[in-house]
């Protein structure tokens, strides 16, 4: 028990009014409860004032008038009343003798001082799928650029906001391009594989990109007997035949000739393409449309007649538009999946005369293997089978030991725009096939290409910046925010060196690291390091409170999935860091010795809270930073939780940011 006796007969102060806090502070479930006693003399009042904690007044004797900006109520011995945070308000004695109370205050909400109303987590489990890398090359910044760093941001951002997230993507080992780069660096298509698929998953290693699911394809013998036998199973289904159709052979050889062994000009669009997808407007074709045609060693195909498996999506067309309709995808997206799927009635061929990739029974017995592309709509299903039996999605999916796709789960593609034919009309024509429906909420983000230096990057032509090429020189984080900066969303984008150092050098070790090395120098020069208690606010510091609350609305919806956008996110976070670096830079105007303090302690205070914000809102593309702040604010978790509002940092916390948050890895 401790006794607290009455300030009230010490009215010697020249202001009319005395606040003592008693040196008694109650600390429960992490929040610390202040109390203080306080008298106001005959005739005087309380400055108009407001600030984060919440207050409980407790009227003793005498009487009073109390004003919260708006109204003013009578306040008299035995009254409480209760002001709420950033709630203004003043006392006023109005009696013939001193008005004496007591005030009880606290931070309410673990020092949440601004609350945003964010959208509520869904339950579902969600599988976001980057476009399986071809392992004919490593990564460039091309390739990262786009679906693996928009994945990667995405999942991170779903686990923060509580969601059950995976990340998923296998080695696209089956491609005929793999063939193709054996046969020009005389090795095999296995050992080129095995020597990429390696590369790759270093590469994604060495940007911070997680992933939950990865496999080599050609080696997983796992994965392989699960794709034959829903091969097997495809097979047979109705709206997939085994017919004759025109197909491009060698006119020596007699080899068949598609995708990587195939070239000329798209039907479409008449720009330079590759055998069944042209990659500058999408577009797919069946090889013998293709004009001007040529072989890999320069000469004119001929056209043959050969049996393989065949389905035509445009069976399913109704399905498909209602499909596009409620999916979530950008404009352009949109108006190719309709377009393609209206223009392109022919069948498309599943399965091609080669012994490179998952064997596809045939009722004549030649050696055909299954299209890559139709693998990969199958692998999908298959990382979700593997990460059920791991229970990583088992929790949320009770009937999933069927191995039936979950119907319960929303998937994410994530992938270039030169791949939509295959994400946005082959997968959903195989999830129809083998389920008799396509799943619902699918999202579809798509990017468009990266540019180097005004040309496309091309791992065949080697025009490129590889991925563990600018790691040797640069930190994750750096490369990460350049990548997402300057991401091809809506339109092509453009990488150069030079602008890269400039962003690197000018926007994060100039305008981000000046912001923190600022903020610590002035709480180790003022407040001994340690982050100051909020004091009094003004009506600049609500102002900008709405600020950092408006910035977690703004750069939270560039995370999702509907609205997916690292660009804005970017611009966004630089905004944030901007306007806080103006807010405190007007703090000094605050600065004063003794009590009046208090305005300036609260410009302190609510500019660490930006910098933990910046720090925290930038999680899913700079997690490395991330951490290290979070660290260094005084706190143990990052990539937990998502912030809900502005949030203060508890008072006497040891505050030791650091100087080198972007520093090249090697020098």
């Amino acid at each position: 028990m401790k006794i607290i006796k009455s300030i009230a007969s010490d009215l010697s102060i020249q202001s009319g009014y005395l606040i003592n806090e008693i040196d008694y502070d109650i600390v429960q479930a992490g929040t610390c409860v202040t109390v203080a006693l306080g008298s106001i003399r005959v005739g005087h009042e309380t400055p108009l004032h407001l600030h984060s904690e919440r207050e409980v007044f407790i009227a003793i004797s005498g009487r009073a008038s109390i004003f919260d900006g708006t109204d003013r109520i009578d306040f008299r011995g035995g009254d409480v009343v209760i002001a709420d945070s950033l709630q203004s308000h003043t006392i006023r004695c109005e009696g013939g003798e001193p008005f004496d109370f007591a005030t009880i205050y606290w931070f309410p909400n673990d020092s949440i001082v601004e609350k945003s109303d964010p959208r509520p987590a869904s339950d579902r489990p969600v599988v976001v799928m980057s476009t399986p890398p071809t392992p004919n090359g490593d990564l460039h910044l091309g390739h990262l650029s786009g679906p693996y760093l928009g994945a990667d941001a995405h999942t991170r951002y779903l686990r923060c906001r509580g969601r059950n997230a995976v990340h998923v993507t296998s080695s696209d080992d089956f491609q005929s391009y793999v063939v193709s780069l054996a046969e020009s660096e005389q090795t095999t298509p296995e050992k080129t594989a095995a020597h990429y698929s390696a590369a790759i998953k270093g590469t994604l290693d060495l940007l911070d990109i997680h992933l939950d699911y990865y496999t080599s394809t050609a080696t997983d013998s796992a994965y392989q007997d699960t794709l034959k036998a829903i091969a097997m199973r495809i097979a047979d289904l109705p709206g997939v035949e085994f017919c004759a159709s025109p197909a491009t052979v060698h006119p020596t050889s007699g080899a068949y000739v598609y995708e990587a062994t195939l070239s000329g000009h798209c039907p479409t669009c008449g720009c330079r393409c590759g055998g069944n997808i042209c990659e500058e407007c999408g577009f797919p074709n069946i090889c013998t449309d293709i004009r001007d045609s040529k072989t890999r060693d320069g000469l004119s195909p001929l056209v043959k007649e050969i049996r393989r498996y065949h389905v035509s999506p445009s069976e399913f067309m109704p399905e498909l538009l209602e499909h596009y309709r409620t999916s979530v995808m950008t404009p352009r997206l949109r108006r190719y999946t309709t377009k393609v799927l209206k223009d392109e009635r022919r069948p498309i061929a599943i399965s091609h005369p080669a012994t490179w990739g998952v064997p596809m029974p045939t009722p004549d017995g030649s050696d055909q293997v299954l299209w890559v592309w139709v693998e990969m709509a199958f692998g999908l299903i298959c990382a979700v089978t593997r990460l059920q039996g791991d229970r990583v999605l088992q929790e949320k999916n009770p009937e999933s030991d069927r191995g039936e796709f979950p119907e319960n789960i929303d998937i994410v593609h994530f992938f270039g725009f030169d791949n939509s034919f295959y994400h946005t009309i082959i997968f959903p024509t195989v999830y129809r096939l083998l389920y008799g429906r396509i799943p619902s909420n699918i999202t579809y983000v798509s990017n468009e290409f990266y540019l180097l230096d005004g040309r496309k990057f091309s791992t065949s032509r080697r025009h490129a910046v590889w991925g563990k090429e600018i790691l040797e020189d640069w930190s994750s984080d750096a490369v990460r925010f350049f990548l997402a900066k300057t991401r091809p969303e809506m339109e092509r984008t453009n990488f150069t060196m030079n602008e890269f150092t400039q962003v690197v050098t000018d926007e994060l070790h100039g305008t981000w690291q000046r912001l923190f090395d600022e903020a610590n120098e002035v709480c180790a020069r003022h407040y001994g390091g340690c982050a100051p208690v909020c004091g009094t606010w003004v009506s600049q510091h609500v102002a900008f409170s709405a600020e950092l609350d408006g910035s977690i609305k703004e750069i939270s919806a560039c995370y999702e999935a509907g609205s997916f956008s690292l660009r804005e996110a970017v611009a966004g976070l630089s905004r944030l860091v901007e306007f806080t670096r103006k807010f405190a830079s007007t703090a000094e105007f605050y600065r004063v010795d003794g009590p009046e303090d208090s305005f300036y302690r609260t410009s302190i205070a609510l500019t660490l809270a930006a910098v933990r914000l910046v720090g925290r809102l930038s999680y899913p593309i700079l997690p490395k930073f991330s951490a290290r702040i979070e660290t260094d604010l005084g706190f143990q978790s990052v990539g937990t939780s998502w912030p809900k509002g502005v949030q203060l940092i508890p008072g006497g916390q040891t505050i030791k940011l650091a100087t080198d948050y972007f520093e090249r890895t090697t020098m």
